[in-house]
This record gives structure tokens, C-alpha cells and sequence, in this order.
């Protein structure tokens, strides 16, 4: 059997960006790997379950830590250099690496790369089942490491004929070596007769879903992530992963039927719900139609008011509902100021407003308002006194600030966490929600004491200005 030499590793299925994990974030925990999304300069953004309970002590973060501490100290310096080669797509040998668990223990891992939007996500296989005796990048013990690997891995000629698979990708499929043998093309596998895996003359890997037949004629939905093989100058074939995803699909089927059931749910709740308000809001109006009490009639009036209030709210859950759904549309941002004030009535009455967009229109979520409308809610509620807020456009970003006591500086990078903060911790998380659904970034910059500044940046595209 040929051995095979891979240039690069690629991890596929959930590693395959959003918008699939940014809806359903607990697939990651499902990997059973260490997963984590590591910026260009190599710090931590977010891990996935098994490699908190691997790499982290109980309430511990992993976010925010170079990734180079989960290695041993000699290695930390050659980790870093295979991954700033991956941030610039520069492709390299495999190499195992020795990492340290949260007790200390010392274990082999393999780091498989994945470029993503916002950085590279690093998978951490284990080797533990690999007995290393030589020089970790020698050929005779990749291949022997791709063997025990709970991936499947391939290599093809330039035909398409199948010159390698490792021994877990052969019983994955109910394939056997004897097949390899006899000749078996990779092309006939796939249930697309129209598609191919196409040789890739680039060093970014090609990754989409397809249809795989097995042995046995059963079929199975695959990611596939391919690289070319390169050998003097032209494309020899491909390599790649094959990962099975058909847990994945039965597991997201099953989100998508219990969304639609509370969807159902919501939806019937929230029309008995207006239903008994309107009834409600009648008797109100009867009843101030039937007295001439100035103080019976004021309450009446709060009454009405509150219930209007309670109605704007049951339409933003409707709308909420629908979130990221909605076609974006251009929004004249004064009047979306106006609509956000609207939402808390005689609440800001005390408010004074200053804005300076000149004339700027935005392309962003019908529910673009309830941004600002959250927005000058936290300084109603959390402001210490505030007076006055201030919204102006600075090129392509919209600045929102007042004149109060500000977040504190430990408090600014958990603002716009789900669950922080005094009430129901929704408000500036939502906020960031609804912008992140056109591509609009959200965060704070104020100096604590002296108020809140928030900037929110606008594609280019997304703003104009008359």
C-alpha cells in the first residue's frame, strides 16, 4: 500500500464555519476532540466542552489565554511557528506536540487547523493510542498515527483512484484493503454524479457536503475537505478528511422540529396574550368614560399607557422570534432614535437627546431600533443620573454615548454576555445579536466615570449619508 505524507490536515463537518454553529453553539460540545477558535495572534477565543474539561480547572476560562499554553514549554516555540504558518495559509508537514492537561498530565496531541472567518479553529487529537518510538514527523509514524485516528482519511491519484485510506476510514465505510486492491475510485463513491472532487491547484482545502455510498450500497451524508497533490509543478491527485455527519444532520433535525413547536407554542401564547389586552384596553376606555375623578382618570391614563407599552412588547417578541430571518432594509437612523425613545415613553422624558447622523440612512434588521431603544434603557437604569445622550456618525461608525457613571473597566468584557448583568441580562445581548445579522459589530469604549461610549461599525456599504 502506498504510505502517505500529509501537507496539511484539515478537520471538516462542524469545523465548517457558520452559520450553523453561530445558531446552534452546543454542536461543538459535541465534538470529541478539543476544539477552539484561536485568533490570528494566537490567543483563545472560545472551547469547546471536552477541551474545558481537559485544559481548564473548574470555573476557569479558557478564553483569552495564548493557545501556546497548552504545551509544554520547549514546544511552545515551534507551535507557534506551525501556526502563524497556517494563519498565512502556508501549508506543513503534521507534527505531534506535547500538551499538559489541567493536573498536569502529559499527553501526545496532533493539531489539525481550519481556517474560519475570524481566525483558525484548532482541533487537538489525541495520540495517546500511538506509540511513538521514533522522531514524531517521521513518515512510518504518521501513518501509523493516521491509523488510530477516529477520522477518516484518503488519498487519491490524479484519476480519482482510491491509494490510500487509513484503517478507521476503511471500517467507517465497510470498506477493506482488498478493495483498495482491486481498484476503487473515489468519484464512484459519491452519490452526485454530476460533482466531483476536483484536484485543487491551491493550498486552501475544499470542503462541502456530499452523499457517500458505502460498501454495502447504504448512504451516509459526508463532509469532505480535500487538498491537492502536487508533484512537479502539476496536480497528482488529492487528499483529504471524511467525516460522517449523519449524527449531526439526526441532531439538528431534531432542533429544527422542537423550534418549530415552541415557535407554535409562543405564537398561540402570545395571541391569547394580545387577545385579553385589547379586552382589557376596552374596559379601560369604558371606564374612563364613565367617571370625571381627575385622580380616578390619571390612573386610567397610566393604565392605557402601560398597556400600550405592554403591546409594543409582544410585538418585538413576535418579531424577535423571527430574528436574522427578516430581509435587512435601509433605515433612516434619526427617525429609528425617535421610534427608540417611543418604546420608553415619559421614562426619558428628563433625557436631553443630541444627534448629529447627518442625514445617515442604514442598511441593517427591521428590529434595528430596539438597538438603540436597549441602549438608552442601560443608561436609564444603570447610568447613575443620567441627562443627556448623545448619537452622531463618524464615517462608518455610529457612536452612542451619555453623560453618566459609566461601566466599570472589569465589567466591559462581560457586557455583552448572555445572562450578565442586574435584570434579565438579555439587553446588550440582543443588541449584539440583532446588529451581528447584517454584519454590524457592536462595542464599548467609555472611560468609567465619565459615561458610556458605544461604537457600532457599519460596513461601508451599509451606511450613506446625504
Amino acid at each position: 500500500m502506498k504510505k502517505l505524507y500529509i501537507s496539511r490536515c484539515y478537520c471538516t463537518s462542524m469545523l465548517h464555519e457558520p452559520p450553523l454553529l453561530q445558531e446552534v453553539p452546543s454542536l461543538l460540545d459535541r465534538f470529541p476532540q478539543t476544539l477552539c477558535l484561536v485568533d490570528p495572534m494566537g490567543m483563545i477565543q472560545s472551547m469547546n466542552l471536552r477541551g474545558r474539561d481537559i485544559f481548564c480547572l473548574p470555573g476557569q476560562c479558557a478564553a483569552g489565554r495564548p493557545i501556546t499554553d497548552l504545551f509544554a514549554p520547549d514546544e511552545r516555540e515551534r507551535f507557534a511557528k506551525e501556526y502563524a504558518r497556517a494563519v498565512h495559509d502556508v501549508a506543513s508537514p503534521p507534527s505531534l506536540y506535547t500538551a499538559f492537561d489541567r493536573n498536569r498530565h502529559r499527553f501526545h496531541v496532533l493539531p489539525v487547523f481550519t481556517p474560519a472567518e475570524k481566525g483558525i479553529w484548532v482541533s487537538l487529537v489525541r495520540a495517546d493510542a500511538v506509540s511513538i518510538q521514533h522522531a514524531s514527523d517521521t513518515r512510518d509514524d504518521l501513518i501509523s498515527l493516521l491509523d488510530h485516528f477516529p477520522l477518516a482519511f484518503f488519498e487519491t491519484d490524479e484519476r480519482g483512484v482510491i491509494t490510500y485510506a487509513n484503517r478507521y476510514g476503511l471500517l467507517e465505510f465497510g470498506f477493506t484493503e482488498e478493495d483498495l486492491t482491486k481498484g476503487l475510485n473515489a468519484y464512484d463513491l459519491v452519490d452526485l454524479p454530476e460533482e466531483r472532487l476536483p484536484p485543487r491547484t491551491g493550498r486552501s482545502p475544499g470542503c462541502r457536503e456530499y452523499t457517500l455510498q458505502r460498501r454495502d450500497g447504504s448512504t451516509v451524508p459526508v463532509i469532505i475537505s480535500s487538498v491537492s497533490v502536487t508533484r512537479d509543478g502539476g496536480v497528482a491527485g488529492t487528499r483529504g478528511v471524511v467525516v460522517d455527519i449523519s449524527g449531526i444532520k439526526s441532531v439538528m433535525d431534531g432542533l429544527v422540529q422542537r423550534d418549530r413547536m415552541h415557535n407554535l407554542v409562543a405564537s398561540l401564547t402570545r395571541h391569547e396574550q394580545v387577545n385579553l389586552l385589547t379586552y382589557m384596553m376596552g374596559c379601560i376606555d369604558i371606564a374612563a368614560c364613565t367617571t370625571h375623578e381627575p385622580e380616578v382618570e390619571a390612573y386610567l391614563q397610566k393604565s392605557m399607557n402601560a398597556a400600550e407599552m405592554i403591546k409594543k412588547h409582544l410585538e418585538f417578541s413576535r418579531k424577535v422570534q423571527h430574528l436574522g430571518t427578516a430581509t435587512p432594509v435601509w433605515q433612516d437612523l434619526d427617525a429609528v432614535i425617535v421610534s427608540a425613545r417611543s418604546y420608553l415613553g415619559t421614562d426619558v422624558q428628563n433625557f436631553a437627546f443630541q444627534t448629529r447622523t447627518g442625514g445617515a440612512r442604514v442598511l441593517a434588521d427591521p428590529l434595528f431600533d430596539r438597538v438603540f431603544y436597549i441602549l438608552i434603557e442601560n443608561s436609564r437604569r444603570h447610568g447613575g443620573g443620567v441627562t443627556e445622550v448623545r448619537v452622531r456618525v463618524k464615517s462608518s461608525e455610529i457612536v452612542y454615548e451619555d453623560n453618566g457613571c459609566g461601566i466599570p473597566t472589569e465589567e466591559k468584557k462581560k457586557i455583552f454576555d448572555l445572562g450578565h448583568g442586574k435584570n434579565t441580562g438579555l439587553g446588550l445581548h440582543l443588541a449584539r445579536q440583532i446588529l451581528g445579522t447584517t454584519g454590524i459589530e457592536i462595542r464599548e469604549e467609555g472611560v468609567p466615570g465619565e459615561g458610556v461610549r458605544f461604537v457600532l461599525s457599519v460596513p461601508a456599504d451599509q451606511i450613506r449619508s446625504s
